[in-house]
């Protein structure tokens, strides 16, 4: 019986293939697409590059956030195990240094008297924490009453986007500086056209999306070397990168304002150093604010009225954290 290698079967994938959108989401996308059909021409597009995307303003830590509460959770989970997988690898490359990832013990802490523990695919530990290390952890604020324990990736988008995009241009891949106002300004030329333009959605004269909308996250960037573990608790998470320590946050939907707010940074500020007093002592290095993505479920599917797009957008707060899983 005759076979068909794989290669084979790539060959008949799509001769040319366009990416809208340069943040996390689309530059995945784009690779995982030369993974799939290395004979393509493929395209990514975007009017803005790192660092001026809204993955740049976030801690990249792998673990979900802000998710649209409609979200299929069967495919968050596939989402989710699959990014997981996907940071396993990377972490096993001698660069994962150079390009931010890592492992990271990190505390979620909340108000209620029992934390249920998540589906969280291939995390490589997750438990409830004991009242002993509750007390130690939550610092001063004592309205934090539960909460787990968790060992996942850290990925900073900083460092982890240059390589990626770096990745996409080695195997061939184009990338184009232009505002693509219609996604059918591209399905003239394109045989497949995936959208990942997040809360650009909203204004694609052929998408007009009105599920999506901001969701503004205000963070800072301090130096606290002696802080090494992230504490998520509400509004306010403490997470170390690199070369700095990201304080947050706000969640504050249909707020567009893209400049960090006095009144914002205060909040911020008296929120962490509740769970960490040294807080206060730390040199703030940079303020920024940028838009989550927002919508009530994740919109990853075939357009029904243009059978040659894709849509891959509204991971809220998650972007990194689904990025791979999405696609």
């Amino acid at each position: 019986m005759e076979t068909t290698s794989v290669r084979d079967n790539h060959s008949f994938g799509p001769s040319k293939i366009a990416i809208v959108g340069g943040g996390i989401i689309g530059v995945c996308t784009s690779l995982a697409l030369q993974d799939q059909y290395p004979h393509s021409t493929i395209t990514l597009y975007s009017d803005r590059w790192t660092p001026q995307t809204t993955g740049n303003v976030s801690a990249g830590l792998i673990f979900p956030y802000s998710i649209g509460p409609k979200t299929d959770p069967n495919l968050l989970d596939r989402l989710l195990g699959d990014t997981m997988l996907f940071f396993q690898k990377l972490i096993s490359d001698p660069l994962s240094g150079e390009i931010g990832v890592s492992l990271l013990t990190t505390y979620e802490l909340n108000e209620s008297t029992h934390t249920t523990i998540p589906s969280f695919p291939n995390v490589l530990d997750i438990r409830q924490l004991t009242e002993n290390e509750l007390t130690r952890i939550r610092g001063n604020n004592e309205r934090l009453r539960s909460g787990l324990k968790c060992t996942t990736y850290i990925a900073e988008p900083t460092l982890l986007l240059p390589y990626l995009m770096e990745r996409f241009k080695c195997k061939g891949g184009i990338m184009v500086t232009q505002k693509i106002s219609a996604l059918n300004q591209l399905t003239v030329i394109n045989d497949l056209v995936v959208n990942c333009t997040g809360i650009g959605s909203r204004y694609l004269h052929d998408v007009q999306d009105q599920r999506i909308h901001s969701l503004r996250g205000q963070v800072a960037r301090i130096r606290a070397p002696w802080i090494r573990h992230a504490i998520l608790a509400g509004l306010n998470y403490i997470i170390p990168n690199r070369d700095c320590v990201i304080i947050g946050g706000t969640k504050q939907a249909h707020d567009y304002c893209m400049e960090a707010r006095d009144s914002d940074m205060k909040d911020i500020i008296d929120g962490c150093a509740l769970l960490n007093p040294s807080i206060r002592k730390a040199e703030i290095i940079d303020r920024s604010a940028d838009l989550r993505p927002f919508r009530d479920s994740i919109r990853l599917e075939r357009d029904p009225n243009y059978d040659r797009i894709i849509h891959n957008y509204g991971h809220g707060g998650s972007g990194v954290t689904l990025c791979w899983g999405s696609a």
